[in-house]
């Protein structure tokens, strides 16, 4: 049975089981059958006396739970009315669909339906992480801390890392024109500077949500580059592309869509080494800034044919140790012109 069905089956069984929880806020709420319910909806208006019809209805249709009024005519998913009718519950529905989404072994029927606990209040260290929660602070089955562990994630992180129940609702402190109609939960990273001090964050998206990535930078004055906090200058410094993939080699920071020329790469450029994920040859955008960062003097490293990965995170899954991982990266590290004819020779594969 494929994922995709497994995820529309899980959803479902959800759906169904906020169908009953909702049930007993609902006037003449009752079973039909095991998956249809009827019950009254508000926009009846019975007289003195008599009491509204059962008119409205949830009912399964091509496996989604669908509301319907025979009424009024109303009609929307049964997300859409939950989200309408009990906004409180929806934002448990919602944390629940993630739970599950995030579970790498997500069974038709969820293992569990209780809801995961928040063991401790969000820290206030920062006044832009007001209303997040550090992975350090939640349980072990919150959905965030099974996404983080099972990306590999070391817990030695958690406390640098935070969910956010409601992204935009939360990044419209600094963006207000952000849409929080169709709110949903993120896996939110920091960037901290020297001091500590919180200038930007990375919202990663759990499921298909897009953006996958939402960048949110605070201090317009401060660069993009991530895990400035957790460098020392003296060592050989890894720049890679991904926040989750630096935080997997000691000594790393995470350059994304940062421009090489950036003030601060140019004063680590001598102890810097720029490691492209591996399908920059396929990314002529990526594979472009490579060649224009050997240009700047940079030195790069491009991982051997033999290692079969994506990018750092997916070798840490699959096995590979980090300490060796950092080896096989200083060990193929060149500049100049060793590292242009590295890679022209890659791009001819």
């Amino acid at each position: 049975m494929n994922t995709d069905y497994n995820e529309i089956m899980t959803q479902l069984y959800i759906d169904l089981k906020y169908a009953k929880i909702l049930g007993s806020r609902l006037p003449n709420f009752k079973a039909r059958k095991s998956d249809s319910w009827a019950f009254s909806h508000t926009c009846e208006t019975p007289k003195p006396g008599r009491t509204a019809k059962t008119r409205g209805c949830f009912f399964v249709w091509k496996n989604s739970l669908i509301f319907k009024c025979h009424h009024c005519g109303a009609s929307s998913s049964f997300a859409t009315f939950l989200k309408e009718t009990a906004p409180t519950l929806h934002d448990e529905y919602r944390l629940e669909i993630y739970r599950d989404r995030v579970d790498s072994d997500v069974p038709i029927i969820p293992k569990s339906t209780s809801a995961p606990v928040i063991t401790k209040e969000p820290p206030r260290e920062d006044d832009v992480l007001r209303g997040l929660y550090s992975l350090s602070s939640l349980a072990t089955d919150h959905p965030a801390v099974k996404y983080a562990t099972r990306r590999a994630i070391p817990r030695e992180h958690f406390d640098r890392i935070y969910f956010c129940r409601k992204i935009y609702e939360y990044a419209s402190r600094w963006k207000p024109e952000l849409n929080t109609t169709n709110d949903h939960p993120r896996l939110v990273f920091p960037y901290y500077d020297v001091n500590d001090r919180v200038y930007a964050f990375t919202a990663r998206a759990f499921g298909k949500e897009e953006p996958k990535y939402l960048f949110i930078k605070i201090d317009e004055n401060m660069s993009r580059i991530y895990g400035l906090w957790r460098i020392n200058p003296k060592e050989k410094i890894i720049a890679l592309e991904g926040q989750i993939d630096s935080l997997c080699l000691d000594n790393a920071i995470a350059v994304g869509g940062a421009d090489y020329s950036d003030p601060i790469l140019k004063q680590f450029q001598s102890n810097l080494v720029i490691v492209p994920d591996n399908d920059f040859v396929r990314n002529r955008q990526v594979s472009n800034q490579i060649d224009r960062a050997i240009s700047m003097g940079y030195t790069i490293s491009l991982m051997p044919d033999g290692v079969k990965y994506k990018d750092i995170n997916d070798a840490v899954k699959m096995g590979y140790n980090p300490a060796e991982l950092r080896d096989v990266i200083l060990k193929n590290a060149k500049r100049g012109l060793e590292a242009k004819l590295e890679l022209i020779h890659r791009r001819k594969r």
